[in-house]
């Protein structure tokens, strides 16, 4: 497994694939190649999706996935060339709701991870008892999501 998750890495990333020609070498083992593109509403990510496409063509699988966690119009994704390329490649468009807004930001604000957030019961950087629960359903549910693509 590949995470990348930050966008100034795409080509040092996409260099290493081609220069190690990964994508045959994988497709001659069995192994299935899965990018997932993990969405704001802006329209630098959509023009990384497009870049994606370009890069990568039909080969791998793809799940492009608006968060809404981090953003909340998805138009310019919508109309976008990029999505036409990403959907003609047989892409995954999937919806990530939003998490509670105030879970979110202490989640954040004090770098706890989704298990730490849901279990960590003391402590200043505990979440109380609603914000933990807000953050059980909108893992499940975020699951239940993941659980139906055919990757």
């Amino acid at each position: 497994m590949i995470v990348d998750l930050a966008a100034q890495t795409s080509a040092p990333l996409s260099k290493w694939i081609k220069d190690a020609d990964l994508l045959p070498l994988f497709a001659d083992m069995g192994v299935t190649v899965n990018f997932w593109h993990v969405m704001d509403d802006g329209r630098d990510a959509v023009e990384l999706l497009g870049g994606l496409i370009d890069t990568y063509g039909d080969g791998p699988n793809y799940v492009v996935v608006q968060n809404h966690g981090r953003g909340s119009n998805f138009s310019i994704l919508r109309s976008s060339e990029s999505l036409q390329k990403a959907q003609a490649a047989g892409a995954h468009l999937i919806e990530l709701p939003g998490l509670h807004e105030t879970s979110m930001r202490k989640i954040d604000q004090n770098n706890l991870s989704f298990w730490k957030a849901v279990n960590n019961r003391q402590g200043a950087d505990a979440l109380g008892l609603l914000e933990r629960q807000r953050v059980k359903i909108w893992l499940k549910n975020s699951y239940e999501l993941f659980d139906r693509l055919p990757v």
